[in-house]
């Protein structure tokens, strides 16, 4: 990831990730997950997060939209 990109979101469940992706997507906002958690031990890395990253430019709107629509709560 360059400096070209600020992390938004970060959470311990994968899913609740693809749900602000996707909701970024809605909204025409490119965002990539990066998923620190292992897929064969997944159950032991519990301590390792999944953040979502958008490009700097949007960073502003992303944590509107976070906010509006409390997806810190979901």
């Amino acid at each position: 990831m360059d400096n070209n990109w600020s992390q938004v979101y970060e959470t311990s469940l994968i899913h609740k990730a693809e749900i602000v992706k996707s909701i970024l997507l809605e909204k025409g906002i490119e965002s990539v997950i990066l998923n620190g958690q292992s897929s064969t031990h997944l159950s032991l890395n519990v301590d390792n997060d999944v953040q979502v990253y958008v490009k700097n430019i949007n960073v502003i709107r992303v944590k509107y939209i976070i906010t509006k629509y409390d997806l810190w709560a979901i």
